[in-house]
């Protein structure tokens, strides 16, 4: 029985990941292409994947709090501990977005053409 969890557990951190990794690039590539499209011909610079996947790391830091506040509130027996669960979990995912942020950064000045 105890093999069965680990390998669920084993499992589900592989689906995980790919699931990130996958929502990653294809966000990436739907707003590099979106900026193509609707941006550049307003005279700004083309963008790389890895710039938008920076500027949907921004977008999804300053719109993440009010995603997790709106959904707590929908919830029909609030208490008092959710609040204090949001206070404590909202500088972890901040952190957390400003990781994958420094790791989209280091990819664009890596590979600056891509």
């Amino acid at each position: 029985m105890g093999k069965m969890n680990w390998s669920f557990f084993g499992l589900f951190i592989i689906a995980l990941i790919y699931g990130l990794t996958v929502n990653a690039i294809s966000a990436g590539f739907v707003i590099s292409k979106l900026w193509l499209w609707f941006m550049v011909p307003l005279g700004l610079k083309v963008i790389t994947i890895f710039h938008s996947l920076g500027i949907g790391t921004v977008i999804s830091a300053f719109t993440m709090g009010l995603t997790m506040l709106i959904s707590s509130n929908r919830k029909e027996n609030q208490d008092y501990m959710s609040g204090v669960v949001l206070i404590f979990v909202m500088p972890l995912a901040y952190f957390i977005v400003l990781f994958f942020g420094w790791i989209y950064h280091l990819l664009m000045v890596t590979f600056p053409n891509f």
